[in-house]
């Protein structure tokens, strides 16, 4: 299969076009990444949860809520039980996501991101750049949410960069008032309710 594109450039080449609001085109590249990949590697691959967060973040850019809610939700069942870098990234697209559609409810989440950055080290499986680069993410949900929420998501953002950086999240209400929750935590039911006149 020496002509069958390589799902790491596929999956570069959709960031790069998600950072130019070329949305329709990243979802493109990274469906055919994930399909190439999940051929070509493990069932408990770390590679199958970091692609589908990722087209999780170009659908929520898009505000295809709901199937962004989805491959969301895989992602977090695929990384059960190996928990790293990625796992943190997915917990912030589902904050982010029951931001979106309206849902104040995300002591879960926040309670596992809590649990998640006590952890000592937070490894990278699969090979993945350590540094999240998602300006255009951050734009977005700075303009859709109340300041407070698009605060506590810049914060997380920047300490899954940085890790020293995680006393920042004490300036936000909803982190302090969060208690630490198991990783092993079932998530709520992943339907999506509709929203009234969406």
């Amino acid at each position: 299969a020496g002509n069958t594109p390589d799902p790491v450039a596929l999956n570069q080449d959709a960031l790069a076009h998600r950072k130019r609001d070329e949305l329709n085109e990243a979802e493109r590249l990274l469906r055919r990444a994930i399909e190439i990949e999940d051929v070509q590697v493990a069932a408990d691959s770390p590679k199958r949860p970091h692609r589908r967060n990722n087209l999780a973040i170009v659908l929520m850019r898009a505000e295809k809520l709901a199937a962004a809610t989805e491959l969301n939700a895989d992602a977090w069942r695929l990384k059960a039980g190996q928990h790293d870098l990625t796992s943190g990234r997915v917990l912030f697209v589902r904050i982010a996501l029951r931001y979106l559609l309206g849902d104040r409810d995300i002591a879960l989440y926040l309670g596992q991101l809590k649990t998640l950055l006590r952890r000592d080290g937070l490894d990278c499986r699969g090979d993945i750049v350590p540094t999240w680069d998602i300006p255009d993410v951050l734009t977005m949900l700075r303009e859709r949410l109340e300041p407070a929420r698009a605060d506590l998501l810049g914060r997380v953002a920047a300490v899954l960069n940085d890790r020293a950086r995680v006393a920042s999240l004490d300036a936000c209400d909803a982190w302090r008032a969060t208690t630490a929750v198991p990783l092993e935590t079932p998530w709520s039911d992943d339907r999506v309710a509709p929203i009234a006149g969406g």
